[in-house]
């Protein structure tokens, strides 16, 4: 869609208290640019994306706020383990840090087989299966804690998540999912 006033008249028109979207690419852009059409006034939470993105849609919209992974949030990241990692990551990625989030996804799987390579001292194949289902690790995107049942890893850690707003043109983590500002 190119136009979303229409559909935030629609929530403007409930009176809602704020609004959290579930989607992703340049249509955070069209959605920010609909609520500012409309006056809609309540905060709107976008879901991940780019930060290219949430910068373009909170200059349409200011009162728009984002999941923010701990890339991203890098280095108001309050856990130690999980600013060293970004730290390691930030330190060896040289390219555009707008898509720094998409790049952790690699990174993190890379070096969760790596690190279970290691372990299990095999490339395929039950060893390598068995170590997997044992590993912890920490990753830039998550501490991870996988196990038979759980093949995310992430079922038993702490969220590592925050809630991120530009001002000035500048991201400020604004809430940690620990609770923490």
């Amino acid at each position: 869609s190119s136009d979303l006033s229409p559909l935030m008249a629609k929530v403007k028109a409930e009176s809602p208290d704020a609004v959290l979207d579930f989607l992703t690419g340049p249509v955070h852009i069209v959605e920010a640019k609909g609520a500012a059409s409309v006056q809609l006034g309540v905060p709107i939470v976008q879901t991940t994306d780019v930060t290219s993105v949430f910068r373009k849609s909170a200059a349409e919209y200011p009162n728009l706020y984002f999941v923010t992974l701990p890339p991203q949030g890098y280095p108001s990241i309050n856990d130690a383990k999980l600013k060293a990692a970004n730290a390691d990551l930030v330190k060896a990625y040289k390219g555009d840090k707008d898509g720094i989030a998409q790049v952790a996804y690699g990174w993190d799987a890379v070096h969760v087989i790596a690190a279970a390579i290691e372990k299990s001292h095999a490339v395929t194949g039950v060893k390598l299966r068995d170590a997997l289902e044992t590993l912890s690790f920490q990753g830039t995107l998550s501490a991870f804690a996988y196990s038979a049942d759980d093949h995310s890893g992430e079922k038993t850690v702490a969220n590592p998540n925050a809630i991120g707003h530009f001002v000035n043109d500048k991201l400020e983590v604004v809430y940690w999912a620990d609770g923490s500002k």
